[in-house]
């Protein structure tokens, strides 16, 4: 999978060489994700972990410190310092009182890992997807190939999902009546649905893969994407607070190029549109209830 995702340029994501960001068709001139990745950086999922540490003196009064991992949530794989196993102790040596902590540190996949890979994966297709105007220029891609679907939808060439407005509009496709859609991706060309979301997300919308379930050429993974309601959308008024939303994410790559012919996307269009109403219009604030059948339904619409 690696050699399909070459060129560098940025930390977390790949085609942004110098030579790449001069010789690109951009929407709206070179990318800069350094606001976005800061957020990314700070507030990439935390995980804790207990554990204790043993302190032991063998027949030779030397002493010995184990560390035992007692707890760790939630129970992926992290680049963790190498543990001991203390199961079996010798009958000479002694035991001392134990020390036990609590500690919480950022998940930072290893580089090189799976986990890793795909995460920059995601992140150099989502910067293809949103910058690039020519889908022929999209190198994680095959754009003769690929198609995209959200929530069981028919899957959308790039021609089709230019269309719609790309970006944003395709991910919030909905058949709910147009009187219950808070954000009608109808309504709404490419550059109005940035201008709405970027006006919100001032400190940028990060994403992050949380699981890998399988890896190429079939990817399965989790992802979460969050942001702060720093301003107002659709005149419900900024809150501050954190909106974030979970999902699963598949990626089918072509074994030979090992470019990405399919995405397909399932999540709930609810958590990211629900908490963006919680201010209310003028100040009122608006009622779980009336949140959730505005935002959501059984079958995610």
């Amino acid at each position: 999978m690696a050699s399909s995702i070459v060129g560098g340029g940025n930390k977390y994501r790949d085609y942004l060489s110098d030579e790449e960001l001069k010789n690109t068709k951009w929407r709206n001139g070179p990318p800069s994700y350094d606001v976005v990745d800061k957020l990314f950086e700070q507030e990439r999922t935390h995980v804790c972990f207990s554990f204790q540490i043993k302190i032991f003196q063998n027949s030779s009064c030397e002493y010995i410190t184990l560390l035992s991992l007692i707890h760790l949530h939630p129970p992926l794989r992290y680049k963790l310092s190498p543990l001991i196993s203390d199961t079996s102790l010798p009958p000479y040596v002694s035991e001392c009182p134990i020390l036990s902590d609590t500690s919480i540190f950022s998940q930072v996949w290893a580089e090189g890992s799976v986990e890793d890979e795909v995460q920059r994966l995601l992140k150099t297709w989502e910067m293809e997807l949103v910058h690039k105007i020519d889908p022929n220029e999209m190198k994680s891609v095959d754009p003769t190939k690929f198609k995209k679907s959200v929530n069981g939808r028919e899957g959308l060439t790039p021609e089709e999902a230019i269309k719609l407005g790309g970006g944003y509009n395709t991910f919030l496709q909905t058949s709910l009546p147009e009187n219950l859609r808070v954000y009608n991706p109808e309504d709404e060309t490419f550059e109005s649905s940035q201008n709405v979301f970027r006006s919100i997300f001032i400190r940028g919308f990060a994403i992050e893969v949380l699981h890998v379930y399988s890896g190429p050429p079939e990817i399965v993974y989790k992802f979460r994407h969050w942001g702060y309601m720093d301003g107002p959308f659709k005149g419900y008024v900024a809150t501050g607070q954190l909106v974030e939303l979970f999902g699963i994410g598949i990626f089918e790559l072509e074994k030979e190029s090992n470019k990405i012919v399919k995405a397909e996307f399932f999540f709930d269009r609810g958590e990211l549109l629900g908490p963006l109403m919680k201010g209310g219009k003028n100040g009122e604030s608006t009622s779980e209830k009336a949140l959730l059948e505005a935002s959501k339904c059984p079958f995610m619409k």
